[in-house]
């Protein structure tokens, strides 16, 4: 599904500027956890017939991008050593994806268009009966725009949320930080945040049962029930659901496994 996505930006770049795309880069250094994913998606791009390869970011700063007529990255915002680089560059010269100010390749921009009907039948078609697997286990999530909360299926205005399911988070924040969280919050500083400021094209996600009672080993070894904060990862690998890893920690906002219990990925039956 991304790597299409990425060729139907391509396309639809190479129309609106007039030119016949060949060349493409991949930003990512040797030392980035995400270096193995995007080694993969390089191959798979260059199969569909564009040359793709993978640039160092001390390439970019040397300026020497050469033919480079298309760059995906990720993590790329505004305050990064490469973002105005970048900036003299886009669109005209070359186009960017992820898009400038918001991080495209962030995992909620997934959980949104899984469920989208313009995306929906796609994804369908590459997962099957695990589609509907991933579609209990996704969190409902939608974007704002002007005090009006888009989800996939409907739109709701903001005055009709109850603050205590729905949680802010700015396009381009991680690890946890930027949140607004509607249940911890009195509905007047709630409204206040929300109708005082710009919050345009921020995520808007439900709440969910974040904590679970788990059996696991103290120090000693002994088996006990223990509240913790839960977070699931699903693996997909040849359009099949492959597995899933459960992390369970102490404190709601952990970035990484630090501090955390570790259930190695379940392979299904």
């Amino acid at each position: 599904v991304f790597t299409d996505t990425v060729f139907q930006c391509v396309h639809e770049w190479g129309l609106n500027h007039q030119k016949c795309v060949q060349n493409l880069g991949i930003i990512i250094g040797e030392e980035e956890g995400d270096w193995r994913n995007f080694q993969i998606l390089s191959e798979l791009l260059s199969k569909k017939g564009a040359s793709c390869q993978l640039i160092m970011p001390e390439v970019v700063n040397s300026g020497a991008l050469g033919n480079i007529q298309g760059l995906l990255c990720s993590r790329i915002k505004e305050g990064h050593p490469l973002f105005p680089i970048f900036c003299e560059d886009y669109p005209e010269k070359r186009f960017i994806i992820s898009p400038l100010h918001r991080r495209f390749l962030g995992n909620k921009i997934w959980m949104y268009i899984f469920r989208h009907g313009d995306f929906r039948s796609h994804f369908q078609s590459k997962l099957g009966g695990d589609y509907d697997v991933l579609d209990k286990v996704f969190a409902e999530i939608g974007f704002v725009e002007n005090k009006t909360l888009i989800l996939p299926d409907q739109v709701i205005p903001f005055a009709e949320l109850n603050r205590k399911e729905w949680i802010l988070k700015q396009p381009a924040s991680f690890s946890g930080k930027k949140l607004i969280m509607g249940m911890i919050m009195s509905q007047k500083k709630w409204d206040n945040y929300i109708f005082a400021n710009d919050i345009s094209g921020w995520i808007c996600q439900r709440m969910y049962n974040y904590k679970e009672t788990l059996p696991v080993l103290n120090e000693q070894g002994e088996v006990v029930e223990e509240s913790l904060f839960t977070k699931y990862g699903l693996f997909i690998l040849g359009n099949q659901l492959a597995g899933l890893e459960t992390f369970a920690r102490r404190t709601p906002v952990v970035h990484g496994a630090r501090n955390s219990y570790f259930t190695p990925p379940w392979q299904p039956v």
